[in-house]
Protein backbone atom coordinates (compact mmCIF):
# COMPACT_ATOMS: atom_id res chain seq x y z
CA UNK A 1 0.00 0.00 0.00
CA UNK A 2 1.12 3.33 -0.64
CA UNK A 3 2.56 5.85 1.96
CA UNK A 4 2.51 9.05 0.04
CA UNK A 5 4.68 10.97 2.69
CA UNK A 6 7.47 9.20 1.80
CA UNK A 7 7.18 8.38 -1.49
CA UNK A 8 4.33 10.20 -4.07
CA UNK A 9 3.17 8.02 -6.87
CA UNK A 10 0.89 10.36 -8.87
CA UNK A 11 3.13 11.78 -11.24
CA UNK A 12 6.19 9.13 -10.57
CA UNK A 13 5.80 6.34 -13.52
CA UNK A 14 8.20 3.73 -14.43
CA UNK A 15 9.95 3.82 -17.69
CA UNK A 16 8.31 1.23 -20.16
CA UNK A 17 10.87 -0.97 -21.61
CA UNK A 18 11.15 -1.65 -25.26
CA UNK A 19 12.76 -4.93 -27.06
CA UNK A 20 14.55 -4.01 -30.39
CA UNK A 21 15.20 -7.32 -32.70
CA UNK A 22 19.22 -7.68 -32.71
CA UNK A 23 18.69 -7.73 -36.16
CA UNK A 24 17.95 -4.67 -36.38
CA UNK A 25 20.36 -1.28 -37.21
CA UNK A 26 23.15 -0.49 -34.45
CA UNK A 27 21.73 2.81 -34.97
CA UNK A 28 18.03 1.76 -33.35
CA UNK A 29 19.35 -0.23 -30.84
CA UNK A 30 21.81 3.12 -29.36
CA UNK A 31 18.82 5.07 -29.93
CA UNK A 32 16.45 2.89 -27.74
CA UNK A 33 19.23 2.79 -25.06
CA UNK A 34 19.63 6.47 -24.81
CA UNK A 35 15.55 6.81 -24.74
CA UNK A 36 15.75 4.14 -22.11
CA UNK A 37 18.47 6.08 -19.76
CA UNK A 38 16.72 9.34 -20.28
CA UNK A 39 13.02 8.04 -19.16
CA UNK A 40 15.15 6.77 -15.86
CA UNK A 41 17.20 9.91 -15.41
CA UNK A 42 13.92 12.00 -15.86
CA UNK A 43 11.50 9.42 -14.25
CA UNK A 44 14.11 9.24 -11.11
CA UNK A 45 14.28 13.04 -11.10
CA UNK A 46 10.44 13.27 -11.09
CA UNK A 47 10.21 11.03 -8.16
CA UNK A 48 12.49 12.51 -5.99
CA UNK A 49 10.82 15.46 -6.77
CA UNK A 50 7.56 14.18 -6.18
CA UNK A 51 8.90 13.08 -2.46
CA UNK A 52 10.41 16.23 -1.99
CA UNK A 53 7.62 18.24 -2.24
CA UNK A 54 5.56 15.85 -0.32
CA UNK A 55 7.72 15.63 2.01
CA UNK A 56 8.05 20.10 2.09
CA UNK A 57 4.10 19.96 2.31
CA UNK A 58 4.11 18.06 5.50
CA UNK A 59 7.15 20.55 6.74
CA UNK A 60 4.69 23.28 6.28
CA UNK A 61 2.91 22.37 9.15
CA UNK A 62 4.55 24.06 12.27
CA UNK A 63 3.81 24.30 15.89
CA UNK A 64 3.65 28.15 16.00
CA UNK A 65 1.31 27.84 13.55
CA UNK A 66 -0.22 25.75 15.03
CA UNK A 67 -0.39 27.16 18.72
CA UNK A 68 -1.48 30.30 16.51
CA UNK A 69 -4.95 28.98 15.13
CA UNK A 70 -5.75 27.29 18.72
CA UNK A 71 -5.02 30.79 20.89
CA UNK A 72 -7.50 32.64 18.46
CA UNK A 73 -10.30 29.78 18.82
CA UNK A 74 -9.63 29.10 22.51
CA UNK A 75 -9.37 33.32 23.18
CA UNK A 76 -12.13 34.51 25.88
CA UNK A 77 -13.51 36.57 23.48
CA UNK A 78 -15.26 33.42 21.44
CA UNK A 79 -16.67 32.34 25.08
CA UNK A 80 -16.70 28.88 24.51
CA UNK A 81 -18.07 28.94 21.08
CA UNK A 82 -20.74 27.16 21.73
CA UNK A 83 -23.57 26.37 18.58
CA UNK A 84 -25.54 29.32 17.91
CA UNK A 85 -24.29 32.05 20.24
CA UNK A 86 -22.69 35.01 19.06
CA UNK A 87 -18.94 33.33 19.96
CA UNK A 88 -19.84 30.02 18.15
CA UNK A 89 -20.77 32.06 15.40
CA UNK A 90 -17.72 34.58 15.72
CA UNK A 91 -15.43 31.40 15.64
CA UNK A 92 -17.19 30.12 12.34
CA UNK A 93 -16.55 33.58 10.28
CA UNK A 94 -13.26 32.81 11.77
CA UNK A 95 -12.59 29.81 10.26
CA UNK A 96 -14.39 30.81 7.22
CA UNK A 97 -12.02 33.33 6.64
CA UNK A 98 -9.14 30.64 7.09
CA UNK A 99 -11.07 28.79 4.49
CA UNK A 100 -11.05 31.94 1.89
CA UNK A 101 -7.02 32.67 2.62
CA UNK A 102 -6.33 29.17 1.66
CA UNK A 103 -8.18 29.43 -1.36
CA UNK A 104 -10.27 26.28 -0.69
CA UNK A 105 -13.19 25.92 -3.05
CA UNK A 106 -16.81 25.89 -1.13
CA UNK A 107 -18.53 23.21 -0.66
CA UNK A 108 -21.73 23.93 0.69
CA UNK A 109 -24.73 23.15 -1.99
CA UNK A 110 -24.63 26.97 -3.04
CA UNK A 111 -20.66 26.87 -3.84
CA UNK A 112 -20.01 28.68 -0.19
CA UNK A 113 -18.58 27.24 2.93
CA UNK A 114 -21.12 27.51 5.02
CA UNK A 115 -24.17 24.62 5.81
CA UNK A 116 -26.91 26.28 8.03
CA UNK A 117 -28.93 23.84 9.95
CA UNK A 118 -30.91 24.15 13.41
CA UNK A 119 -31.98 27.69 14.62
CA UNK A 120 -28.66 29.73 14.57
CA UNK A 121 -25.67 26.79 13.91
CA UNK A 122 -23.85 26.23 10.08
CA UNK A 123 -21.04 23.79 9.27
CA UNK A 124 -18.00 24.85 7.56
CA UNK A 125 -17.09 22.88 3.87
CA UNK A 126 -14.12 23.45 1.77
CA UNK A 127 -12.66 21.53 -0.81
CA UNK A 128 -9.48 20.95 -3.01
CA UNK A 129 -10.35 19.38 -6.71
CA UNK A 130 -9.11 15.71 -7.57
CA UNK A 131 -6.39 15.38 -10.40
CA UNK A 132 -8.03 12.14 -11.39
CA UNK A 133 -10.82 12.40 -13.78
CA UNK A 134 -12.44 9.52 -12.75
CA UNK A 135 -11.00 9.22 -8.73
CA UNK A 136 -11.58 13.36 -8.52
CA UNK A 137 -15.58 12.11 -8.48
CA UNK A 138 -14.46 10.44 -4.78
CA UNK A 139 -14.58 12.51 -1.88
CA UNK A 140 -11.34 12.26 1.22
CA UNK A 141 -12.99 13.67 4.06
CA UNK A 142 -10.74 15.50 6.91
CA UNK A 143 -13.15 16.76 9.73
CA UNK A 144 -13.20 18.13 13.17
CA UNK A 145 -16.11 19.42 15.34
CA UNK A 146 -15.44 23.45 16.08
CA UNK A 147 -18.33 24.40 18.93
CA UNK A 148 -17.67 23.99 22.02
CA UNK A 149 -20.18 24.36 25.34
CA UNK A 150 -19.72 27.70 26.19
CA UNK A 151 -20.20 28.65 29.77
CA UNK A 152 -21.27 25.28 30.50
CA UNK A 153 -24.50 23.77 32.25
CA UNK A 154 -25.06 20.71 33.96
CA UNK A 155 -25.00 18.34 31.36
CA UNK A 156 -21.93 19.13 29.37
CA UNK A 157 -19.40 20.72 32.08
CA UNK A 158 -17.91 19.15 34.94
CA UNK A 159 -17.79 22.66 36.30
CA UNK A 160 -17.60 24.58 37.52
CA UNK A 161 -20.46 26.57 35.67
CA UNK A 162 -20.49 29.48 34.28
CA UNK A 163 -17.16 29.86 33.33
CA UNK A 164 -15.78 30.20 29.96
CA UNK A 165 -15.11 27.11 29.10
CA UNK A 166 -12.48 27.73 26.38
CA UNK A 167 -12.07 24.33 24.88
CA UNK A 168 -8.55 24.64 23.63
CA UNK A 169 -7.99 20.94 23.27
CA UNK A 170 -11.81 20.21 22.97
CA UNK A 171 -11.76 20.95 19.77
CA UNK A 172 -9.68 23.59 18.50
CA UNK A 173 -6.55 22.08 18.87
CA UNK A 174 -8.26 19.68 15.64
CA UNK A 175 -9.54 23.12 14.30
CA UNK A 176 -5.60 23.94 14.16
CA UNK A 177 -5.00 20.51 13.02
CA UNK A 178 -7.51 20.90 10.14
CA UNK A 179 -6.35 24.28 8.86
CA UNK A 180 -2.63 22.98 8.87
CA UNK A 181 -3.48 20.21 6.83
CA UNK A 182 -5.58 22.32 4.23
CA UNK A 183 -2.60 24.44 4.07
CA UNK A 184 -0.34 21.67 3.59
CA UNK A 185 -2.38 20.32 0.44
CA UNK A 186 -2.11 23.83 -0.88
CA UNK A 187 1.22 23.43 -1.13
CA UNK A 188 1.36 20.60 -3.61
CA UNK A 189 2.04 21.52 -6.93
CA UNK A 190 -0.49 18.50 -7.98
CA UNK A 191 -3.25 17.99 -5.77
CA UNK A 192 -3.91 14.02 -5.21
CA UNK A 193 -6.13 11.69 -7.24
CA UNK A 194 -9.22 12.02 -5.15
CA UNK A 195 -10.70 14.95 -4.17
CA UNK A 196 -9.93 15.91 -0.69
CA UNK A 197 -13.12 17.78 1.22
CA UNK A 198 -12.16 19.99 5.13
CA UNK A 199 -15.56 19.79 6.82
CA UNK A 200 -15.56 21.48 10.72
CA UNK A 201 -18.67 20.14 12.17
CA UNK A 202 -21.05 22.72 14.67
CA UNK A 203 -22.80 21.44 17.62
CA UNK A 204 -21.47 18.15 17.50
CA UNK A 205 -21.34 18.82 21.60
CA UNK A 206 -25.03 18.58 20.82
CA UNK A 207 -24.89 15.12 19.59
CA UNK A 208 -23.09 15.11 16.70
CA UNK A 209 -25.55 17.35 15.03
CA UNK A 210 -23.67 18.65 12.65
CA UNK A 211 -22.07 15.86 11.37
CA UNK A 212 -25.33 13.58 11.05
CA UNK A 213 -27.37 16.85 9.49
CA UNK A 214 -24.70 16.64 6.31
CA UNK A 215 -24.97 12.72 6.17
CA UNK A 216 -28.75 13.68 6.18
CA UNK A 217 -28.14 16.55 3.56
CA UNK A 218 -24.95 15.93 1.86
CA UNK A 219 -23.24 18.59 -0.30
CA UNK A 220 -21.57 15.90 -2.42
CA UNK A 221 -22.96 12.09 -2.63
CA UNK A 222 -22.44 10.10 0.55
CA UNK A 223 -21.83 7.33 -1.98
CA UNK A 224 -18.68 9.45 -2.77
CA UNK A 225 -17.38 9.32 0.31
CA UNK A 226 -14.22 7.23 0.07
CA UNK A 227 -12.81 7.60 3.43
CA UNK A 228 -13.49 10.13 7.00
CA UNK A 229 -10.34 11.24 9.04
CA UNK A 230 -11.42 12.82 12.15
CA UNK A 231 -9.02 14.84 15.00
CA UNK A 232 -11.06 15.13 18.11
CA UNK A 233 -8.30 16.31 20.79
CA UNK A 234 -5.55 16.12 19.85
CA UNK A 235 -3.75 19.36 21.27
CA UNK A 236 -2.58 16.90 24.75
CA UNK A 237 0.00 14.56 23.79
CA UNK A 238 1.71 12.61 26.62
CA UNK A 239 4.03 10.07 26.33
CA UNK A 240 4.35 10.72 22.73
CA UNK A 241 1.28 8.43 22.45
CA UNK A 242 -1.80 8.79 19.98
CA UNK A 243 -4.70 6.66 20.48
CA UNK A 244 -6.22 5.54 16.57
CA UNK A 245 -9.91 4.90 16.56
CA UNK A 246 -11.07 2.84 13.35
CA UNK A 247 -8.43 1.23 12.36
CA UNK A 248 -10.44 -2.20 11.64
CA UNK A 249 -13.04 0.14 9.40
CA UNK A 250 -11.21 -0.78 6.82
CA UNK A 251 -8.44 -3.03 5.14
CA UNK A 252 -4.69 -2.67 5.82
CA UNK A 253 -4.98 0.80 7.33
CA UNK A 254 -2.97 0.20 10.54
CA UNK A 255 0.36 -0.76 7.96
CA UNK A 256 -0.95 2.65 5.98
CA UNK A 257 -1.10 4.55 9.29
CA UNK A 258 2.25 3.07 10.65
CA UNK A 259 4.31 3.70 7.45
CA UNK A 260 3.47 7.40 7.36
CA UNK A 261 4.45 7.53 10.77
CA UNK A 262 7.63 6.76 10.10
CA UNK A 263 7.81 10.57 9.42
CA UNK A 264 6.40 11.66 12.60
CA UNK A 265 7.68 8.78 14.97
CA UNK A 266 4.76 8.57 17.55
CA UNK A 267 3.66 5.67 19.51
CA UNK A 268 -0.10 4.70 17.87
CA UNK A 269 -2.63 3.03 19.75
CA UNK A 270 -5.00 1.15 17.70
CA UNK A 271 -7.78 0.59 19.96
CA UNK A 272 -11.02 -1.19 19.19
CA UNK A 273 -13.72 0.61 20.35
CA UNK A 274 -16.00 2.55 18.65
CA UNK A 275 -18.65 4.22 20.06
CA UNK A 276 -21.03 7.31 19.11
CA UNK A 277 -18.35 10.04 20.93
CA UNK A 278 -16.73 12.51 17.86
CA UNK A 279 -18.22 12.83 14.58
CA UNK A 280 -16.41 9.85 12.74
CA UNK A 281 -19.47 7.67 13.92
CA UNK A 282 -21.94 8.72 12.13
CA UNK A 283 -20.25 8.12 9.04
CA UNK A 284 -18.87 4.55 10.27
CA UNK A 285 -22.66 4.04 11.13
CA UNK A 286 -23.52 4.30 7.32
CA UNK A 287 -21.03 2.15 6.22
CA UNK A 288 -18.08 4.75 5.45
CA UNK A 289 -14.41 3.58 6.47
CA UNK A 290 -13.05 6.08 9.20
CA UNK A 291 -10.64 6.80 11.55
CA UNK A 292 -10.19 8.82 14.78
CA UNK A 293 -6.49 10.58 16.13
CA UNK A 294 -7.07 11.74 19.37
CA UNK A 295 -4.42 12.19 22.28
CA UNK A 296 -6.59 11.45 25.46
CA UNK A 297 -8.39 12.58 28.18
CA UNK A 298 -6.98 14.62 30.55
CA UNK A 299 -8.20 16.60 34.36
CA UNK A 300 -9.46 19.51 31.86
CA UNK A 301 -12.07 18.06 30.09
CA UNK A 302 -15.04 19.82 29.66
CA UNK A 303 -14.30 22.69 32.48
CA UNK A 304 -12.94 26.10 32.14
CA UNK A 305 -9.67 25.23 32.36
CA UNK A 306 -8.98 23.46 28.90
CA UNK A 307 -6.74 26.91 28.00
CA UNK A 308 -4.40 27.40 25.49
CA UNK A 309 -1.08 27.56 27.36
CA UNK A 310 -1.49 24.15 28.40
CA UNK A 311 -1.42 22.86 24.80
CA UNK A 312 1.50 20.57 23.35
CA UNK A 313 2.00 22.34 20.02
CA UNK A 314 4.93 20.42 19.20
CA UNK A 315 2.75 17.19 19.79
CA UNK A 316 -0.02 19.07 17.76
CA UNK A 317 2.38 19.77 15.00
CA UNK A 318 3.35 15.79 14.64
CA UNK A 319 -0.48 14.56 14.92
CA UNK A 320 -1.17 16.95 12.32
CA UNK A 321 2.07 15.62 10.24
CA UNK A 322 0.29 12.34 10.35
CA UNK A 323 -3.04 13.43 9.60
CA UNK A 324 -1.62 14.92 6.45
CA UNK A 325 0.10 12.03 5.21
CA UNK A 326 -2.82 10.13 5.95
CA UNK A 327 -5.00 11.67 4.11
CA UNK A 328 -2.80 11.83 1.07
CA UNK A 329 -1.96 8.45 0.70
CA UNK A 330 -5.84 7.88 1.33
CA UNK A 331 -6.57 10.16 -1.53
CA UNK A 332 -3.97 8.78 -3.95
CA UNK A 333 -4.54 4.92 -3.47
CA UNK A 334 -5.50 3.30 -6.90
CA UNK A 335 -8.14 1.67 -5.35
CA UNK A 336 -10.54 3.16 -3.38
CA UNK A 337 -11.29 1.52 0.57
CA UNK A 338 -13.34 -0.82 1.15
CA UNK A 339 -15.54 -0.53 4.67
CA UNK A 340 -15.25 -3.67 6.79
CA UNK A 341 -18.31 -4.92 8.06
CA UNK A 342 -16.83 -7.42 10.64
CA UNK A 343 -16.07 -4.02 12.26
CA UNK A 344 -19.14 -3.61 13.59
CA UNK A 345 -19.34 -6.31 15.59
CA UNK A 346 -15.81 -5.77 17.32
CA UNK A 347 -14.87 -4.51 20.54
CA UNK A 348 -12.00 -4.79 22.78
CA UNK A 349 -14.10 -7.63 24.82
CA UNK A 350 -13.54 -9.80 21.10
CA UNK A 351 -9.97 -8.33 20.37
CA UNK A 352 -8.42 -11.36 22.47
CA UNK A 353 -10.12 -13.88 20.21
CA UNK A 354 -8.21 -12.46 17.43
CA UNK A 355 -4.78 -11.58 19.08
CA UNK A 356 -4.61 -15.16 21.20
CA UNK A 357 -1.47 -16.20 22.12
CA UNK A 358 0.30 -19.64 20.97
CA UNK A 359 0.66 -22.29 23.78
CA UNK A 360 4.74 -22.35 24.26
CA UNK A 361 5.98 -25.55 22.65
CA UNK A 362 7.73 -27.64 25.17
CA UNK A 363 11.49 -27.45 25.58
CA UNK A 364 12.93 -30.40 22.97
CA UNK A 365 15.37 -31.62 25.82
CA UNK A 366 13.59 -31.65 29.21
CA UNK A 367 16.69 -30.33 30.98
CA UNK A 368 17.44 -26.72 33.04
CA UNK A 369 21.09 -26.07 33.80
CA UNK A 370 22.86 -24.17 36.50
CA UNK A 371 22.75 -20.51 35.70
CA UNK A 372 25.77 -19.59 37.61
CA UNK A 373 27.71 -22.60 35.70
CA UNK A 374 26.32 -20.92 32.29
CA UNK A 375 27.68 -17.36 33.43
CA UNK A 376 30.98 -18.79 33.63
CA UNK A 377 30.60 -20.20 30.10
CA UNK A 378 29.71 -23.81 30.85
CA UNK A 379 26.60 -25.52 30.76
CA UNK A 380 25.58 -28.25 33.79
CA UNK A 381 22.78 -29.75 33.93
CA UNK A 382 20.39 -29.12 36.69
CA UNK A 383 17.29 -31.18 36.69
CA UNK A 384 16.04 -33.18 34.23
CA UNK A 385 12.94 -34.26 33.34
CA UNK A 386 11.51 -37.40 33.84
CA UNK A 387 10.66 -39.29 30.65
CA UNK A 388 12.28 -36.48 28.37
CA UNK A 389 14.54 -36.81 25.94
CA UNK A 390 17.46 -35.95 28.02
CA UNK A 391 16.79 -38.74 30.28
CA UNK A 392 16.33 -41.21 27.51
CA UNK A 393 19.70 -40.39 26.46
CA UNK A 394 21.14 -41.02 29.75
CA UNK A 395 21.78 -37.57 30.94
CA UNK A 396 22.20 -36.81 34.88
CA UNK A 397 22.24 -34.17 36.89
CA UNK A 398 25.74 -32.27 37.26
CA UNK A 399 26.66 -33.65 33.94
CA UNK A 400 28.86 -30.92 31.92
CA UNK A 401 28.08 -30.91 28.23
CA UNK A 402 31.21 -30.05 26.91
CA UNK A 403 30.42 -31.17 22.78
CA UNK A 404 26.66 -31.41 20.90
CA UNK A 405 26.41 -32.43 17.10
CA UNK A 406 29.81 -32.20 16.56
CA UNK A 407 30.57 -28.80 18.06
CA UNK A 408 32.62 -27.69 21.08
CA UNK A 409 29.71 -26.18 23.36
CA UNK A 410 31.27 -23.01 25.39
CA UNK A 411 27.72 -21.10 25.95
CA UNK A 412 24.06 -21.85 27.12
CA UNK A 413 23.46 -19.86 23.86
CA UNK A 414 25.13 -21.76 21.68
CA UNK A 415 23.81 -25.12 22.62
CA UNK A 416 20.02 -23.48 22.71
CA UNK A 417 20.08 -22.54 18.90
CA UNK A 418 21.89 -26.03 17.87
CA UNK A 419 19.36 -27.85 19.97
CA UNK A 420 16.01 -25.69 18.34
CA UNK A 421 17.60 -26.62 15.03
CA UNK A 422 18.50 -30.41 15.52
CA UNK A 423 16.75 -32.86 13.15
CA UNK A 424 17.03 -36.66 14.35
CA UNK A 425 19.13 -38.40 16.62
CA UNK A 426 22.91 -36.48 17.38
CA UNK A 427 26.17 -37.05 19.62
CA UNK A 428 26.83 -35.30 22.26
CA UNK A 429 30.02 -35.77 25.06
CA UNK A 430 29.55 -35.02 28.21
CA UNK A 431 31.98 -34.77 31.62
CA UNK A 432 30.54 -36.33 34.89
CA UNK A 433 31.93 -36.75 38.72
CA UNK A 434 33.23 -39.60 39.19
CA UNK A 435 34.53 -40.89 35.39
CA UNK A 436 38.16 -40.03 34.20
CA UNK A 437 36.83 -39.36 30.74
CA UNK A 438 34.03 -37.88 28.52
CA UNK A 439 31.10 -39.89 28.28
CA UNK A 440 29.56 -39.98 24.72
CA UNK A 441 25.63 -40.59 24.35
CA UNK A 442 23.01 -40.26 21.79
CA UNK A 443 19.98 -37.69 22.29
CA UNK A 444 16.84 -37.24 19.89
CA UNK A 445 15.32 -33.68 20.68
CA UNK A 446 11.94 -34.05 20.75
CA UNK A 447 9.38 -32.63 17.62
CA UNK A 448 10.88 -30.62 14.79
CA UNK A 449 13.43 -28.03 14.59
CA UNK A 450 12.59 -24.45 13.69
CA UNK A 451 14.87 -21.85 11.50
CA UNK A 452 13.23 -18.43 13.04
CA UNK A 453 11.22 -19.45 16.34
CA UNK A 454 8.05 -17.77 15.75
CA UNK A 455 4.39 -18.50 15.68
CA UNK A 456 2.32 -16.24 13.93
CA UNK A 457 -1.38 -15.66 13.06
CA UNK A 458 -3.62 -13.42 9.88
CA UNK A 459 -5.89 -10.89 10.68
CA UNK A 460 -8.19 -10.15 7.47
CA UNK A 461 -8.48 -6.91 9.01
CA UNK A 462 -4.67 -6.65 8.11
CA UNK A 463 -4.10 -7.91 4.76
CA UNK A 464 0.21 -8.21 4.17
CA UNK A 465 1.28 -8.64 7.77
CA UNK A 466 1.12 -11.11 9.68
CA UNK A 467 0.73 -10.80 13.73
CA UNK A 468 3.70 -12.82 16.03
CA UNK A 469 1.80 -14.60 18.69
CA UNK A 470 4.44 -17.38 19.75
CA UNK A 471 8.81 -16.45 19.96
CA UNK A 472 10.76 -19.69 20.82
CA UNK A 473 12.89 -19.25 24.12
CA UNK A 474 16.38 -18.91 22.63
CA UNK A 475 15.17 -18.49 18.99
CA UNK A 476 17.00 -16.61 16.39
CA UNK A 477 13.29 -14.32 16.70
CA UNK A 478 14.26 -13.42 20.39
CA UNK A 479 17.73 -12.59 20.08
CA UNK A 480 16.84 -10.50 17.40
CA UNK A 481 14.41 -8.67 19.52
CA UNK A 482 11.38 -9.16 17.97
CA UNK A 483 8.31 -8.95 20.69
CA UNK A 484 5.10 -10.36 21.02
CA UNK A 485 2.20 -8.83 18.83
CA UNK A 486 4.66 -7.29 16.69
CA UNK A 487 3.50 -6.89 12.62
CA UNK A 488 6.01 -8.16 9.89
CA UNK A 489 5.24 -5.97 6.36
CA UNK A 490 8.09 -7.29 4.76
CA UNK A 491 11.04 -9.73 4.26
CA UNK A 492 14.02 -8.90 2.37
CA UNK A 493 12.21 -6.12 0.59
CA UNK A 494 9.62 -8.29 -0.27
CA UNK A 495 6.03 -7.59 0.20
CA UNK A 496 3.10 -10.70 0.76
CA UNK A 497 -0.01 -11.36 0.15
CA UNK A 498 -0.84 -14.47 2.09
CA UNK A 499 0.79 -16.69 5.44
CA UNK A 500 2.23 -19.71 3.42
CA UNK A 501 3.95 -16.55 0.76
CA UNK A 502 5.22 -14.77 4.04
CA UNK A 503 6.36 -19.08 5.01
CA UNK A 504 8.03 -19.55 1.41
CA UNK A 505 9.69 -16.04 1.72
CA UNK A 506 11.34 -17.03 5.79
CA UNK A 507 12.08 -20.26 4.30
CA UNK A 508 13.31 -19.58 0.86
CA UNK A 509 15.17 -15.87 1.08
CA UNK A 510 18.69 -15.43 2.05
CA UNK A 511 19.93 -15.22 5.23
CA UNK A 512 20.23 -13.50 7.31
CA UNK A 513 16.86 -12.18 6.79
CA UNK A 514 15.72 -8.30 7.04
CA UNK A 515 12.21 -7.88 8.31
CA UNK A 516 10.42 -4.59 8.27
CA UNK A 517 8.21 -4.71 11.42
CA UNK A 518 5.63 -2.41 13.22
CA UNK A 519 5.28 -2.11 17.28
CA UNK A 520 2.82 0.35 18.47
CA UNK A 521 2.82 2.20 14.92
CA UNK A 522 6.70 2.48 14.94
CA UNK A 523 8.16 0.62 11.62
CA UNK A 524 11.68 -0.95 12.74
CA UNK A 525 14.06 -2.74 10.75
CA UNK A 526 15.22 -6.39 12.34
CA UNK A 527 17.92 -8.86 11.23
CA UNK A 528 17.21 -11.97 11.70
CA UNK A 529 19.63 -14.89 10.76
CA UNK A 530 17.98 -18.73 9.81
CA UNK A 531 19.17 -21.51 11.78
CA UNK A 532 21.17 -24.06 9.83
CA UNK A 533 19.48 -27.33 10.41
CA UNK A 534 21.25 -29.73 12.47
CA UNK A 535 21.24 -33.15 11.25
CA UNK A 536 22.09 -36.48 12.88
CA UNK A 537 20.27 -39.89 12.07
CA UNK A 538 18.82 -39.84 8.75
CA UNK A 539 14.71 -39.21 9.77
CA UNK A 540 11.80 -41.24 7.93
CA UNK A 541 10.15 -40.33 4.41
CA UNK A 542 6.92 -39.00 6.24
CA UNK A 543 8.97 -36.39 7.93
CA UNK A 544 9.04 -32.67 7.25
CA UNK A 545 11.91 -31.22 5.15
CA UNK A 546 14.42 -28.30 6.31
CA UNK A 547 12.62 -25.71 3.76
CA UNK A 548 9.42 -26.56 5.20
CA UNK A 549 9.02 -25.04 8.98
CA UNK A 550 6.43 -27.32 11.03
CA UNK A 551 3.67 -26.00 12.93
CA UNK A 552 4.62 -26.96 16.95
CA UNK A 553 1.08 -24.69 17.43
CA UNK A 554 -2.50 -25.65 16.93
CA UNK A 555 -4.22 -25.06 13.45
CA UNK A 556 -3.92 -21.54 12.41
CA UNK A 557 -0.77 -21.13 13.87
CA UNK A 558 2.32 -21.13 11.94
CA UNK A 559 6.24 -21.39 13.21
Amino acid sequence: MATTCAKRKANAKSPAFIVVPWQRCVVVRLLTLATLFLCFVYGSHALAADISTAKAAMESITADDAQSFVNTLADDALEGRATGTRGGRAAGAYLGQQFQRLKLRGGAADGGYYQPFGSNSRNLLGWIEGSDPELKKQYVLVIAHYDHVGYGKASNSFGPLGQIHNGADDNASGDAGILEVANAFSQLPQPPKRSVMFALWDAEEDGLLGSKYWIDHPSVPLTNVAAVLNVDMIGRLRDNRVIVYGGRSSYGWRQLLSRDNESTGLALNFDWLMKADSDHQPFFATGVPVIMLHTGLHEDYHRPSDKADKINSAGLKLVSQLLFCAALDLADEPSRPKFRTASRSESPRTQPQVEQLAQQPAGRLGLSWDEAQAKQGMVQVAVITPGSAADKSGLKSGDRIINYAGREITDIQQLRQLVLATRGKVAMTVTRSGHDGPLEMNIEPVGQPISLGLAWRVDDAEPGAVLIVGITPGSPAEVAGLQLYDRIYEVNGRRFSTSDEFRQFTNSLPSPLELITETSGKIRRVTVPRLEIVSGEPEPQSAVSSSSPTPLLPAGLKQ
